[in-house]
Protein backbone atom coordinates (compact mmCIF):
# COMPACT_ATOMS: atom_id res chain seq x y z
CA UNK A 1 0.00 0.00 0.00
CA UNK A 2 1.65 3.27 -0.97
CA UNK A 3 1.33 6.37 1.15
CA UNK A 4 -0.97 8.18 -0.68
CA UNK A 5 -3.10 5.17 0.16
CA UNK A 6 -2.00 4.03 3.25
CA UNK A 7 -3.35 7.87 4.79
CA UNK A 8 -5.96 8.63 2.09
CA UNK A 9 -9.48 9.43 2.29
CA UNK A 10 -10.87 5.71 2.24
CA UNK A 11 -8.74 4.19 4.66
CA UNK A 12 -9.19 6.94 7.27
CA UNK A 13 -13.18 6.03 6.55
CA UNK A 14 -12.39 2.52 6.81
CA UNK A 15 -10.31 2.84 9.96
CA UNK A 16 -13.33 5.67 11.45
CA UNK A 17 -16.06 3.58 10.37
CA UNK A 18 -14.36 0.08 11.85
CA UNK A 19 -13.46 1.70 15.56
CA UNK A 20 -16.80 3.11 15.31
CA UNK A 21 -18.60 -0.16 14.73
CA UNK A 22 -16.14 -1.84 17.53
CA UNK A 23 -17.01 0.67 20.10
CA UNK A 24 -20.55 0.04 19.50
CA UNK A 25 -20.85 -3.65 19.48
CA UNK A 26 -18.19 -3.78 22.48
CA UNK A 27 -20.14 -1.64 24.56
CA UNK A 28 -23.60 -3.26 23.95
CA UNK A 29 -21.71 -6.44 24.91
CA UNK A 30 -20.08 -5.05 27.94
CA UNK A 31 -23.22 -3.37 29.42
CA UNK A 32 -25.01 -6.90 29.19
CA UNK A 33 -22.04 -9.19 30.27
CA UNK A 34 -21.26 -6.80 33.15
CA UNK A 35 -24.76 -7.50 35.35
CA UNK A 36 -24.68 -10.94 33.63
CA UNK A 37 -21.53 -11.95 35.51
CA UNK A 38 -22.38 -10.09 38.38
CA UNK A 39 -26.01 -12.19 38.56
CA UNK A 40 -23.89 -15.12 37.68
CA UNK A 41 -20.60 -14.96 40.49
CA UNK A 42 -22.00 -12.04 42.63
CA UNK A 43 -20.60 -8.62 43.43
CA UNK A 44 -17.98 -9.73 45.78
CA UNK A 45 -16.40 -12.22 43.49
CA UNK A 46 -16.82 -10.11 40.52
CA UNK A 47 -14.52 -7.57 41.82
CA UNK A 48 -11.83 -9.69 41.12
CA UNK A 49 -12.04 -9.75 37.69
CA UNK A 50 -11.26 -5.78 37.33
CA UNK A 51 -9.11 -6.18 39.95
CA UNK A 52 -6.78 -8.59 38.82
CA UNK A 53 -6.56 -6.65 35.35
CA UNK A 54 -5.68 -3.90 37.26
CA UNK A 55 -2.50 -5.63 38.95
CA UNK A 56 -1.37 -7.69 35.94
CA UNK A 57 -1.26 -5.04 33.53
CA UNK A 58 1.80 -3.63 35.93
CA UNK A 59 3.67 -6.96 34.29
CA UNK A 60 3.79 -4.47 31.42
CA UNK A 61 5.10 -1.91 32.41
CA UNK A 62 8.40 -2.92 30.29
CA UNK A 63 6.93 -4.67 27.67
CA UNK A 64 4.45 -2.15 26.45
CA UNK A 65 6.81 0.75 26.92
CA UNK A 66 9.18 -0.85 24.54
CA UNK A 67 6.61 -2.15 22.11
CA UNK A 68 5.92 1.87 22.09
CA UNK A 69 9.27 2.86 21.03
CA UNK A 70 9.74 0.09 18.68
CA UNK A 71 6.64 1.49 17.01
CA UNK A 72 8.24 4.73 16.64
CA UNK A 73 11.46 3.57 14.55
CA UNK A 74 9.62 1.06 13.12
CA UNK A 75 7.48 3.39 11.51
CA UNK A 76 10.18 6.06 10.11
CA UNK A 77 12.08 3.07 8.82
CA UNK A 78 8.62 1.55 6.88
CA UNK A 79 8.02 5.28 5.85
CA UNK A 80 11.87 5.38 4.04
CA UNK A 81 11.22 1.67 2.92
CA UNK A 82 14.60 0.93 4.50
CA UNK A 83 14.16 -3.44 4.33
CA UNK A 84 16.91 -4.53 6.60
CA UNK A 85 16.61 -1.48 9.00
CA UNK A 86 13.14 -2.67 9.39
CA UNK A 87 14.06 -6.14 10.38
CA UNK A 88 16.39 -5.55 12.54
CA UNK A 89 14.05 -3.12 14.72
CA UNK A 90 11.44 -5.47 14.21
CA UNK A 91 13.44 -8.62 15.69
CA UNK A 92 15.30 -6.61 18.24
CA UNK A 93 12.14 -5.74 19.60
CA UNK A 94 10.45 -9.45 19.32
CA UNK A 95 14.10 -11.22 21.37
CA UNK A 96 13.34 -8.21 23.98
CA UNK A 97 9.61 -9.08 24.24
CA UNK A 98 10.45 -12.67 25.11
CA UNK A 99 13.40 -12.37 27.32
CA UNK A 100 11.29 -9.52 29.41
CA UNK A 101 8.55 -12.20 29.38
CA UNK A 102 10.58 -14.79 31.26
CA UNK A 103 12.10 -12.36 33.82
CA UNK A 104 8.37 -11.37 34.50
CA UNK A 105 7.18 -15.01 34.90
CA UNK A 106 8.60 -15.40 38.87
CA UNK A 107 6.73 -12.20 39.08
CA UNK A 108 3.49 -14.27 38.00
CA UNK A 109 4.26 -16.53 40.31
CA UNK A 110 4.66 -14.79 43.74
CA UNK A 111 1.85 -12.83 42.93
CA UNK A 112 -0.44 -16.19 42.51
CA UNK A 113 0.83 -17.84 45.35
CA UNK A 114 0.81 -14.78 48.10
CA UNK A 115 -2.71 -13.34 46.50
CA UNK A 116 -4.41 -14.09 49.87
CA UNK A 117 -1.61 -11.63 51.70
CA UNK A 118 -2.13 -9.20 49.36
CA UNK A 119 -5.45 -9.00 48.81
CA UNK A 120 -9.10 -9.31 50.82
CA UNK A 121 -9.89 -12.78 49.60
CA UNK A 122 -12.93 -14.27 50.82
CA UNK A 123 -11.62 -17.49 52.99
CA UNK A 124 -14.08 -20.13 50.60
CA UNK A 125 -12.86 -18.51 47.07
CA UNK A 126 -9.18 -18.59 47.28
CA UNK A 127 -8.53 -21.33 45.09
CA UNK A 128 -10.89 -20.41 42.36
CA UNK A 129 -9.44 -16.48 42.57
CA UNK A 130 -5.56 -18.23 42.28
CA UNK A 131 -7.26 -19.76 39.11
CA UNK A 132 -8.39 -16.69 37.69
CA UNK A 133 -5.08 -14.95 38.06
CA UNK A 134 -2.89 -17.85 36.35
CA UNK A 135 -5.51 -17.42 33.78
CA UNK A 136 -5.20 -13.52 33.44
CA UNK A 137 -1.56 -13.86 33.89
CA UNK A 138 -1.14 -16.27 30.82
CA UNK A 139 -3.99 -13.76 28.87
CA UNK A 140 -1.69 -10.87 29.70
CA UNK A 141 2.07 -12.49 28.85
CA UNK A 142 0.47 -14.15 25.18
CA UNK A 143 -1.19 -10.14 24.58
CA UNK A 144 2.42 -9.43 25.61
CA UNK A 145 3.63 -11.36 22.65
CA UNK A 146 1.05 -10.29 20.55
CA UNK A 147 2.37 -6.52 20.75
CA UNK A 148 5.39 -7.67 18.79
CA UNK A 149 3.54 -8.55 15.85
CA UNK A 150 0.51 -5.85 16.33
CA UNK A 151 3.04 -3.53 15.27
CA UNK A 152 2.34 -3.86 11.61
CA UNK A 153 -1.46 -2.57 11.38
CA UNK A 154 -0.08 0.05 12.94
CA UNK A 155 2.41 0.93 10.87
CA UNK A 156 0.29 -0.10 7.99
CA UNK A 157 -2.46 2.31 9.27
CA UNK A 158 -4.81 -0.40 9.63
CA UNK A 159 -6.79 0.04 12.35
CA UNK A 160 -10.04 -1.35 10.25
CA UNK A 161 -8.14 -5.18 10.42
CA UNK A 162 -7.20 -5.11 14.25
CA UNK A 163 -10.69 -4.05 15.13
CA UNK A 164 -12.00 -6.63 13.53
CA UNK A 165 -9.55 -8.67 15.31
CA UNK A 166 -10.89 -7.93 18.56
CA UNK A 167 -14.39 -7.88 17.78
CA UNK A 168 -13.69 -11.47 16.67
CA UNK A 169 -11.62 -12.19 20.17
CA UNK A 170 -14.17 -10.56 22.34
CA UNK A 171 -17.35 -12.58 21.29
CA UNK A 172 -15.16 -15.46 21.14
CA UNK A 173 -14.49 -14.74 24.99
CA UNK A 174 -17.85 -14.40 25.67
CA UNK A 175 -18.68 -17.65 23.83
CA UNK A 176 -16.46 -19.77 25.64
CA UNK A 177 -17.54 -18.02 29.28
CA UNK A 178 -21.76 -18.90 28.55
CA UNK A 179 -20.67 -22.45 27.42
CA UNK A 180 -18.67 -23.54 30.56
CA UNK A 181 -21.59 -21.56 32.74
CA UNK A 182 -23.92 -23.28 31.02
CA UNK A 183 -22.54 -26.58 31.31
CA UNK A 184 -21.37 -26.42 34.82
CA UNK A 185 -22.09 -23.79 37.65
CA UNK A 186 -20.51 -20.66 37.11
CA UNK A 187 -17.13 -19.89 38.39
CA UNK A 188 -13.93 -17.88 38.32
CA UNK A 189 -11.85 -19.97 36.72
CA UNK A 190 -13.81 -20.38 33.61
CA UNK A 191 -13.81 -16.65 32.77
CA UNK A 192 -10.07 -16.73 33.66
CA UNK A 193 -10.48 -20.01 30.63
CA UNK A 194 -12.20 -17.66 28.33
CA UNK A 195 -9.68 -14.82 29.00
CA UNK A 196 -6.56 -17.49 27.92
CA UNK A 197 -8.12 -19.07 25.03
CA UNK A 198 -9.02 -15.73 23.11
CA UNK A 199 -5.23 -13.88 23.70
CA UNK A 200 -4.08 -17.18 21.99
CA UNK A 201 -6.59 -16.80 19.18
CA UNK A 202 -5.93 -13.13 18.90
CA UNK A 203 -2.35 -13.54 19.41
CA UNK A 204 -2.14 -16.08 16.23
CA UNK A 205 -4.47 -13.72 14.27
CA UNK A 206 -1.81 -10.79 14.90
CA UNK A 207 1.00 -13.22 13.42
CA UNK A 208 -1.08 -13.47 10.44
CA UNK A 209 -2.11 -10.00 9.88
CA UNK A 210 1.66 -8.99 10.51
CA UNK A 211 2.99 -11.54 7.40
CA UNK A 212 0.30 -9.97 4.87
CA UNK A 213 0.55 -6.24 5.66
CA UNK A 214 4.64 -6.48 6.06
CA UNK A 215 5.76 -9.71 4.25
CA UNK A 216 9.19 -8.32 4.20
CA UNK A 217 9.40 -8.66 8.40
CA UNK A 218 10.98 -11.94 8.76
CA UNK A 219 11.57 -13.95 12.05
CA UNK A 220 15.42 -13.99 12.01
CA UNK A 221 16.44 -13.74 15.90
CA UNK A 222 20.38 -13.70 14.54
CA UNK A 223 19.25 -9.78 13.14
CA UNK A 224 18.85 -8.90 16.93
CA UNK A 225 21.20 -5.72 17.48
CA UNK A 226 22.19 -4.71 20.39
CA UNK A 227 23.32 -1.56 19.40
CA UNK A 228 20.25 -0.61 18.36
CA UNK A 229 18.80 -1.53 21.59
CA UNK A 230 20.44 0.35 23.24
CA UNK A 231 19.64 3.28 21.35
CA UNK A 232 15.48 2.41 21.69
CA UNK A 233 16.75 1.92 25.51
CA UNK A 234 16.63 5.67 25.56
CA UNK A 235 13.30 6.02 24.08
CA UNK A 236 12.10 3.26 25.73
CA UNK A 237 13.56 4.20 29.64
CA UNK A 238 11.52 7.29 29.75
CA UNK A 239 8.65 5.81 28.47
CA UNK A 240 9.23 2.81 30.88
CA UNK A 241 8.88 6.07 33.42
CA UNK A 242 5.63 7.12 31.95
CA UNK A 243 4.57 4.17 31.96
CA UNK A 244 4.96 3.62 35.44
CA UNK A 245 2.62 6.75 36.07
CA UNK A 246 0.37 5.82 33.85
CA UNK A 247 -0.33 2.77 35.01
CA UNK A 248 -0.52 4.59 38.79
CA UNK A 249 -4.05 6.26 37.34
CA UNK A 250 -5.46 3.70 35.31
CA UNK A 251 -4.93 0.27 37.50
CA UNK A 252 -4.74 1.30 40.64
CA UNK A 253 -8.65 2.10 41.04
CA UNK A 254 -9.06 -1.21 42.01
CA UNK A 255 -6.60 -1.98 44.54
CA UNK A 256 -6.94 0.75 46.26
CA UNK A 257 -11.07 -0.32 46.44
CA UNK A 258 -10.14 -3.65 47.15
CA UNK A 259 -8.03 -2.64 50.16
CA UNK A 260 -10.53 0.02 51.75
CA UNK A 261 -13.72 -0.62 51.24
CA UNK A 262 -15.86 -3.60 51.44
CA UNK A 263 -15.87 -6.54 49.39
CA UNK A 264 -19.45 -6.23 48.59
CA UNK A 265 -18.59 -1.84 47.39
CA UNK A 266 -15.22 -2.76 45.61
CA UNK A 267 -16.85 -5.06 43.37
CA UNK A 268 -19.94 -2.29 42.68
CA UNK A 269 -17.35 0.17 41.66
CA UNK A 270 -15.68 -2.27 39.81
CA UNK A 271 -18.81 -2.59 37.61
CA UNK A 272 -19.15 1.32 37.25
CA UNK A 273 -15.52 0.81 35.57
CA UNK A 274 -17.37 -0.20 32.55
CA UNK A 275 -18.93 2.80 31.95
CA UNK A 276 -15.63 4.88 31.62
CA UNK A 277 -13.59 2.28 29.71
CA UNK A 278 -16.25 2.26 27.02
CA UNK A 279 -16.38 6.15 27.08
CA UNK A 280 -12.89 6.21 27.04
CA UNK A 281 -12.84 3.55 24.04
CA UNK A 282 -14.67 6.28 22.06
CA UNK A 283 -12.55 8.69 22.61
CA UNK A 284 -9.13 6.42 21.59
CA UNK A 285 -11.54 5.32 18.40
CA UNK A 286 -11.12 8.69 17.66
CA UNK A 287 -7.35 9.80 18.84
CA UNK A 288 -6.07 6.27 17.90
CA UNK A 289 -6.09 7.13 14.07
CA UNK A 290 -4.09 9.95 14.30
CA UNK A 291 -0.81 8.41 16.17
CA UNK A 292 0.42 7.09 12.29
CA UNK A 293 0.17 10.29 10.52
CA UNK A 294 1.32 12.37 13.43
CA UNK A 295 5.03 9.73 12.83
CA UNK A 296 4.77 9.95 9.11
CA UNK A 297 4.53 13.85 8.95
CA UNK A 298 7.52 13.59 11.32
CA UNK A 299 9.44 11.13 9.14
CA UNK A 300 9.17 14.03 6.61
CA UNK A 301 9.93 16.96 8.71
CA UNK A 302 6.10 18.83 8.42
CA UNK A 303 5.83 20.19 11.46
CA UNK A 304 2.79 22.17 10.25
CA UNK A 305 1.47 19.26 8.98
CA UNK A 306 1.86 17.63 12.52
CA UNK A 307 0.26 20.69 14.13
CA UNK A 308 -2.71 20.58 11.49
CA UNK A 309 -3.00 16.75 12.32
CA UNK A 310 -3.41 17.38 16.70
CA UNK A 311 -5.39 20.57 16.57
CA UNK A 312 -7.98 18.42 14.04
CA UNK A 313 -7.84 15.33 15.91
CA UNK A 314 -8.27 17.19 19.54
CA UNK A 315 -11.15 18.60 17.65
CA UNK A 316 -13.16 15.63 16.47
CA UNK A 317 -12.30 14.12 19.83
CA UNK A 318 -14.10 16.38 21.88
CA UNK A 319 -17.07 16.90 18.99
CA UNK A 320 -17.59 12.85 18.88
CA UNK A 321 -17.01 12.68 22.95
CA UNK A 322 -19.00 15.51 24.77
CA UNK A 323 -22.34 14.02 23.30
CA UNK A 324 -22.25 10.66 24.90
CA UNK A 325 -20.50 11.77 28.23
CA UNK A 326 -22.77 14.68 28.62
CA UNK A 327 -25.81 13.03 28.21
CA UNK A 328 -24.92 10.00 30.49
CA UNK A 329 -23.76 12.75 33.11
CA UNK A 330 -27.35 13.91 32.79
CA UNK A 331 -29.11 10.62 33.35
CA UNK A 332 -26.68 8.64 34.90
CA UNK A 333 -29.00 7.47 37.98
CA UNK A 334 -31.85 6.33 35.54
CA UNK A 335 -29.22 4.38 33.51
CA UNK A 336 -27.72 2.92 36.54
CA UNK A 337 -31.30 1.74 37.82
CA UNK A 338 -32.22 0.07 34.67
CA UNK A 339 -28.75 -1.36 33.83
CA UNK A 340 -27.58 -2.35 37.19
CA UNK A 341 -30.34 -2.61 39.55
CA UNK A 342 -31.58 -0.08 41.94
CA UNK A 343 -28.88 -0.74 44.54
CA UNK A 344 -26.44 1.11 42.08
CA UNK A 345 -28.20 4.44 42.05
CA UNK A 346 -26.70 5.73 45.07
CA UNK A 347 -23.12 5.70 43.16
CA UNK A 348 -24.84 7.99 40.07
CA UNK A 349 -22.15 10.63 41.18
CA UNK A 350 -19.30 8.34 40.98
CA UNK A 351 -20.08 7.42 37.86
CA UNK A 352 -20.95 10.93 36.81
CA UNK A 353 -17.41 11.43 38.32
CA UNK A 354 -15.90 8.79 36.79
CA UNK A 355 -17.30 9.95 32.90
CA UNK A 356 -16.82 13.70 33.20
CA UNK A 357 -12.46 12.92 33.95
CA UNK A 358 -12.75 10.46 30.51
CA UNK A 359 -13.48 13.74 28.83
CA UNK A 360 -11.57 16.19 29.98
CA UNK A 361 -8.47 13.86 30.10
CA UNK A 362 -8.44 12.24 26.52
CA UNK A 363 -8.66 15.80 24.81
CA UNK A 364 -5.19 15.68 25.41
CA UNK A 365 -4.38 12.05 24.15
CA UNK A 366 -3.20 12.96 20.47
CA UNK A 367 -0.80 15.54 21.74
CA UNK A 368 1.35 11.96 23.36
CA UNK A 369 2.34 11.30 19.65
CA UNK A 370 3.84 14.62 19.21
CA UNK A 371 5.92 13.73 21.99
CA UNK A 372 6.94 9.75 20.41
CA UNK A 373 7.24 11.37 16.93
CA UNK A 374 9.99 13.90 17.96
CA UNK A 375 11.43 11.76 21.03
CA UNK A 376 11.23 14.49 23.50
CA UNK A 377 9.58 12.04 26.11
CA UNK A 378 11.83 12.56 29.20
CA UNK A 379 10.26 15.41 30.57
CA UNK A 380 6.33 14.04 29.95
CA UNK A 381 7.95 10.63 31.82
CA UNK A 382 9.05 12.64 34.96
CA UNK A 383 5.90 14.13 35.27
CA UNK A 384 3.69 11.87 34.54
CA UNK A 385 5.17 9.23 37.18
CA UNK A 386 5.40 12.18 40.12
CA UNK A 387 1.70 12.77 39.54
CA UNK A 388 0.81 9.26 39.32
CA UNK A 389 3.06 8.32 42.67
CA UNK A 390 0.92 11.84 44.03
CA UNK A 391 -2.47 10.22 42.63
CA UNK A 392 -1.68 7.14 44.29
CA UNK A 393 -1.40 8.83 48.09
CA UNK A 394 -4.29 11.33 47.10
CA UNK A 395 -6.90 7.99 45.96
CA UNK A 396 -6.15 6.36 49.44
CA UNK A 397 -6.81 9.60 51.80
CA UNK A 398 -9.71 10.73 49.45
CA UNK A 399 -11.15 6.63 49.37
CA UNK A 400 -10.38 6.68 53.71
CA UNK A 401 -12.47 9.82 53.69
CA UNK A 402 -15.51 9.97 51.66
CA UNK A 403 -15.58 6.37 49.98
CA UNK A 404 -16.02 5.18 46.37
CA UNK A 405 -16.84 9.16 45.22
CA UNK A 406 -13.46 10.27 46.89
CA UNK A 407 -11.52 7.29 44.95
CA UNK A 408 -13.09 8.73 41.44
CA UNK A 409 -12.76 11.75 42.45
CA UNK A 410 -8.62 11.29 43.29
CA UNK A 411 -8.07 10.56 39.50
CA UNK A 412 -10.02 13.49 37.85
CA UNK A 413 -8.30 16.20 40.02
CA UNK A 414 -4.66 15.07 40.17
CA UNK A 415 -4.71 13.34 36.10
CA UNK A 416 -6.69 16.68 35.26
CA UNK A 417 -4.50 18.96 36.42
CA UNK A 418 -1.17 17.24 34.42
CA UNK A 419 -3.29 17.11 30.98
CA UNK A 420 -4.96 20.17 30.67
CA UNK A 421 -1.85 22.62 32.12
CA UNK A 422 1.30 20.26 31.69
CA UNK A 423 0.36 18.46 28.79
CA UNK A 424 -0.90 20.89 26.40
CA UNK A 425 1.80 23.63 27.32
CA UNK A 426 4.78 21.02 26.33
CA UNK A 427 3.28 20.01 23.22
CA UNK A 428 2.99 23.85 22.19
CA UNK A 429 6.23 24.75 23.38
CA UNK A 430 7.89 21.30 21.19
CA UNK A 431 6.06 22.83 18.17
CA UNK A 432 6.85 26.35 19.08
CA UNK A 433 3.51 27.42 19.57
CA UNK A 434 1.72 30.02 22.42
CA UNK A 435 1.72 28.00 25.53
CA UNK A 436 -2.29 28.65 25.55
CA UNK A 437 -2.00 27.01 21.36
CA UNK A 438 -3.80 23.59 22.45
CA UNK A 439 -5.68 24.65 25.73
CA UNK A 440 -7.97 26.66 23.96
CA UNK A 441 -8.76 24.06 21.76
CA UNK A 442 -10.22 21.71 25.13
CA UNK A 443 -12.26 24.30 26.32
CA UNK A 444 -15.05 23.95 24.48
CA UNK A 445 -15.38 20.60 24.54
CA UNK A 446 -16.27 20.38 27.99
CA UNK A 447 -18.32 23.52 28.24
CA UNK A 448 -20.29 21.81 25.30
CA UNK A 449 -20.40 18.47 27.69
CA UNK A 450 -22.08 20.43 30.82
CA UNK A 451 -24.93 21.66 28.55
CA UNK A 452 -25.59 18.97 27.55
CA UNK A 453 -25.47 17.10 31.02
CA UNK A 454 -27.55 19.59 32.21
CA UNK A 455 -29.90 19.26 29.45
CA UNK A 456 -30.22 15.68 29.66
CA UNK A 457 -30.86 16.03 33.27
CA UNK A 458 -33.76 18.43 32.69
CA UNK A 459 -34.97 16.49 29.64
CA UNK A 460 -35.25 13.19 31.69
CA UNK A 461 -37.57 15.35 34.14
CA UNK A 462 -40.01 16.23 32.08
CA UNK A 463 -40.22 12.89 30.44
CA UNK A 464 -40.64 9.97 32.48
CA UNK A 465 -37.98 6.59 31.94
CA UNK A 466 -39.51 3.80 32.89
CA UNK A 467 -37.20 1.59 30.28
CA UNK A 468 -34.28 1.61 27.86
CA UNK A 469 -36.50 2.56 25.34
CA UNK A 470 -37.49 5.75 27.19
CA UNK A 471 -33.78 6.55 28.01
CA UNK A 472 -32.66 5.74 23.77
CA UNK A 473 -35.88 8.49 22.79
CA UNK A 474 -34.13 11.17 25.33
CA UNK A 475 -30.66 9.93 23.98
CA UNK A 476 -31.84 10.31 20.29
CA UNK A 477 -33.43 13.74 20.71
CA UNK A 478 -30.94 15.13 22.79
CA UNK A 479 -28.32 13.99 19.93
CA UNK A 480 -30.09 15.52 17.14
CA UNK A 481 -29.97 18.57 18.46
CA UNK A 482 -26.48 18.50 18.88
CA UNK A 483 -25.87 17.43 15.65
CA UNK A 484 -27.37 20.43 14.47
CA UNK A 485 -24.86 22.53 16.88
CA UNK A 486 -21.60 19.99 15.83
CA UNK A 487 -22.12 21.13 12.13
CA UNK A 488 -23.50 24.49 12.61
CA UNK A 489 -21.28 25.68 15.99
CA UNK A 490 -18.84 23.69 16.38
CA UNK A 491 -17.30 23.49 13.19
CA UNK A 492 -15.71 26.84 10.82
CA UNK A 493 -17.09 27.62 7.62
CA UNK A 494 -13.85 26.80 5.93
CA UNK A 495 -14.11 23.21 7.47
CA UNK A 496 -17.96 23.13 6.58
CA UNK A 497 -16.86 24.05 2.96
CA UNK A 498 -14.27 21.66 2.74
CA UNK A 499 -13.87 19.21 5.42
CA UNK A 500 -13.19 16.25 2.89
CA UNK A 501 -10.16 18.75 1.97
CA UNK A 502 -9.01 20.16 5.22
CA UNK A 503 -9.14 16.70 7.05
CA UNK A 504 -8.48 13.87 4.32
CA UNK A 505 -6.28 15.46 1.33
CA UNK A 506 -4.50 18.28 3.34
CA UNK A 507 -2.92 15.31 5.37
CA UNK A 508 -1.82 12.81 2.61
Amino acid sequence: MNNRNKFGVLQFIRNVGANVGFFIVNTIISFWFTPYLIRSLGSELYGFIPLLTSVVNYFGIITLSLNASTGRYLMIEVEKKNVEKSNIIFNTSLVSIITMIFVAMPLGALLVFFAADIFQVPIDNQRDIQYLMIGTILAFYLKTLRSGFSIATFTQNRFDLNNILEFLGRLGQIGIVLLLFTIDQPKLIYAGLGIVVVSFLSFLGDVFLSKKLLPTLKIKMGMFSRDLFMEMVGTNFWMLINRIGYLLFMNIEMVVANRFLSLSMAGMYGALLTIPNNLRTISNTVSGIWGPLILSKYSRDDFSGIDRVAKTSIKMIGLSAALPIGFFCGVSREFLGLWLGPEFTALSWVAVVMAFNILINTLTLPLFNIHIAMNRVKIPAVVTCLTGIIYLAVSVIFTQRFGPLGLAAAGGVVLSLRNVFFITTYSAFLLKKKWWHYLVDIILPVIVSVVIGLASYGFIQVLEVENFFDLILAGVMISVIYIIYAYFWGLSKTEKESILNSIFRRMD
